[in-house]
């Protein structure tokens, strides 16, 4: 480092195990250093060091050869440890030759990068070996965590499962029960009172099939049970189609809206037949529902089928067997992606402490601002009525009697039916918050909130995010038994493949942009992959 900073070469003149003497590359020169190393211990003691260079400007004039990847690697790990993220090749060039004057090769770069990497994270191996010692510590600081940890017969990583107290106790109070999962990193989402992403559980897999998908809800529902008029939606993912008919063959399986109209728009090239599926899939009446398909029969009749064939109990509000409540994809979940880009490439300790801290800092912001919200309905809540409320003032109502109301809004009129702690709109009946209860509270001059569900309130806002998910601590202050200590976990096989490194996933069967149809490398055949 001194002589980079210096801008000079040297040249080592004796390495032994307990003697080092280095100079200058002009043998002319004075400046030398010379140190040994301590008598059982790993330090060394500089003995003799003369600093000034009795050379001409030509031992100046250097290429820097000692800076290899390894002190490249030492002058970026400071950097690494600060933002957590390891800088591209390219920019590892463009800094070095800016601060140091160095002229590196991209691949010096790359080596540089993984050496970053082990310097500041550690090898691979150390994190998977402390994953038992982790999980019982998380589960100690953080009493109500579930964690599972699944081995091969030789012991080599293969599925971890994580529900954090804080979440499941949030989802078992107000959280709305329409839970979102995405196989990039396997996790659960839900949306809570201000509409905003609520993870419930994640965990990691070394392959997103049916058996790690099977594995994980099984975990999921022993965590949470099978709660009452709850849905996932997920993609169209043939895994989890098969692991959902094993383990909640009775909970509606919804598919996600979204990635269903990139797949029209891909497949079929016309705007007018993506317009019309948003139209369908929006539609509460059955008879919308049927107006709008029997239109899409006549522009496409392969769409229709083919849209009839998925089923619209999967996609449409229409014929949801339980209440969406306003969550029909499962983008929710893909939000988390872009937040764990640069923690997927560190080791699996380093990235579960990451996810662990990032959920740490949502729960307490969160919290804090819902206590601060002084409004009976959350802040999105209450966007959403104003939004609402300009529609609802072109309405007009009629009373049947103290109960039932006729409201009318010129294009298919609905029956309302009050009573003194809900509002059912027949027409609406899928949503809690609607057009229809904003002015039949103006008309009976009654407060909304008392017909809002509680999901939408901000005392449920609240009491989803009481309680913290608490720092583990360093492996050095942890007590853990012989028994947990004693459990081995080795890294899953890796093999090398030509090429950079894949970081995307690969897309499901009819998800947008995936025209192929993957087939099993074991028993050649598709359907379960």
């Amino acid at each position: 480092m001194y002589a980079l900073k210096k801008r000079f070469e040297v040249r080592i003149r004796r390495s032994r195990k307990t003697r080092y003497k280095v100079g200058c590359k002009d043998d002319e020169c004075d400046f030398h250093l010379r140190g040994i190393k301590m008598q059982k211990e790993e330090y060394w003691v500089v003995r003799l060091f003369v600093k000034d260079h009795t050379c001409n400007i030509d031992g100046f004039q250097a290429r820097l050869r000692q800076a290899n990847s390894w002190t490249v690697g030492e002058l970026l790990a400071p950097k690494l440890q600060v933002h957590g993220h390891s800088l591209k090749p390219k920019d590892i060039m463009v800094e070095m030759q800016v601060e140091h004057g160095l002229h590196l090769l991209h691949s010096k770069a790359w080596r540089a990068k993984d050496h970053a990497k082990a310097y500041v994270f550690g090898p691979p191996e150390e994190s998977f070996k402390l994953l038992p010692a982790y999980c019982h510590r998380l589960e100690e600081v953080n009493p109500g965590t579930i964690t599972a940890l699944k081995t091969n017969v030789a012991n080599q990583f293969e599925y971890m499962f994580i529900a954090h107290a804080v979440s499941l106790h949030g989802f078992r109070t107000v959280i709305r029960p329409v839970i979102a999962i995405d196989g990039t990193h396997l996790k659960a989402i839900c949306l809570d009172a201000n509409n905003q992403a609520f993870p419930l559980a994640y965990g990691f897999g070394d392959i997103e099939d049916e058996i790690s998908w099977t594995w994980f809800l099984n975990e999921l529902k022993n965590a949470i049970g099978s709660p009452e008029d709850c849905m996932i939606i997920s993609d169209r993912h043939l895994g989890i189609k098969v692991a959902m008919e094993k383990v909640y063959p009775n909970v509606p399986h919804g598919y996600c809206v979204f990635h269903m109209a990139q797949n029209i728009k891909k497949d079929y090239k016309r705007k007018d037949l993506s317009l019309l599926f948003k139209q369908v899939w929006k539609a509460y009446q059955k008879s919308e529902f049927k107006e709008t398909m029997l239109e899409m029969m006549k522009v496409n009749m392969v769409a229709f089928e083919e849209l009839m064939n998925v089923g619209p109990e999967r996609w449409s509000r229409a014929y949801s067997p339980v209440r969406h409540y306003r969550l029909m994809t499962f983008s929710i979940a893909e939000l988390m992606n872009s937040c764990l880009v640069h923690a997927r490439q560190k080791p699996i300790i380093t990235m579960i402490e990451f996810i662990r801290d990032m959920l740490h800092k949502w729960f307490y912001m969160r919290q804090t601002k819902a206590e601060k919200t002084r409004t009976q309905l959350t802040l999105w809540a209450t966007e959403f009525i104003k939004e609402r409320n300009i529609d609802s003032e072109k309405y007009t109502v009629c009373s049947i009697d103290y109960v039932n109301f006729n409201v009318k809004d010129g294009n298919k009129d609905g029956l309302v039916i009050s009573s003194s702690s809900i509002v059912i709109c027949l027409l609406t009946y899928l949503i809690q918050l609607i057009t229809y209860n904003l002015f039949l509270c103006r008309y009976a001059k009654k407060s909304l909130p008392d017909y809002c569900g509680d999901c939408y309130k901000t005392t449920s806002w609240v009491k989803a995010y009481v309680g913290t998910i608490f720092h583990v601590g360093h492996p050095s202050d942890w007590n853990i038994p012989e028994d947990v200590r004693s459990k081995a976990v080795l890294p899953p096989p890796f093999y090398a493949q030509a090429g950079r490194p894949r970081k995307k996933r690969f897309k499901s069967v009819g998800e947008h942009g995936n025209g192929k149809t993957r087939n099993c490398t074991i028993c050649k055949k598709s359907g379960h992959n």
